[in-house]
């Protein structure tokens, strides 16, 4: 019902990726039926989904990639992380893929560190929905294991290339804030929608998956 807590949310692809709470109802993020384009509201203070184990996405970017898109709504008040995947045992171990600023550089697409702490910090353009506070926005990025691009609205593209190099031990999947060995990076906002796909969408594809994203939030990109 709406403004009703939510402590499940089915994985829509058949692959069992269901994403669950991991407290009581203060923890969990709240059902918005906004006139039929309804949303999930993140507080930034507490509100977290997770799933116990990873998506096998940065595994898959050696061989084929990976892309995830959203369609979202940042806080402005609030930097944090929208979607990651990490060693929820290992304070260096971080796969951040959709966030808005951190502790070591604003405003990053993505910034992947190893287990040894080595880091590819991919500085883009500042294209998540805090970037663009209070406005409905399609974000996106692709990885290909050597390129990253950033998409947001479908165009708007910035990519950078860079090296990976040693292992990411990867046990927990999360939407609304980063769990390492500590749960931080809490990220405010709406969650309309958000997709996964292991390999590197084409740019039609891109395109498609953006008008799909954009009707939940009831904007055109």
């Amino acid at each position: 019902s709406d403004t009703g807590v939510v402590g499940y949310v089915r994985d829509l692809s058949g692959n069992g990726f269901d994403l669950t709470s991991t407290g009581d109802d203060t923890t969990r993020p709240t059902w918005n039926l906004n006139g039929g384009l309804p949303y999930l509201n993140f507080d930034g203070s507490n509100d977290l989904l997770r799933r116990a184990a990873d998506l096998g996405l940065h595994a898959a970017a050696r061989i084929t990639g990976f892309s995830v898109f959203a369609a979202a709504r940042g806080n402005p008040a609030t930097n944090g992380r929208l979607f990651t995947i990490n060693d929820s045992a290992s304070p260096n171990t971080l796969f951040g893929i959709l966030q808005a600023g951190n502790a070591t550089a604003s405003d990053n697409v993505c910034q992947y560190r190893n287990n040894a702490g080595g880091a590819v910090d991919l500085s883009l353009l500042p294209l998540l929905p805090n970037a663009y506070p209070n406005t409905d926005q399609v974000v996106g990025t692709t990885d290909t294991g050597t390129l990253v691009t950033a998409y947001l609205n479908a165009g708007n593209a910035v990519s950078q290339s860079y090296t990976d190099t040693g292992t990411y031990n990867q046990s927990v999947t999360t939407v609304g804030a980063l769990i390492r060995n500590t749960t931080s990076n809490w990220w405010a906002g709406r969650l309309y929608a958000l997709v996964a796909v292991k390999r590197v969408l084409s740019v039609p594809e891109i395109r498609n998956l953006s008008t799909y994203l954009a009707k939940k939030m009831g904007v055109v990109v």
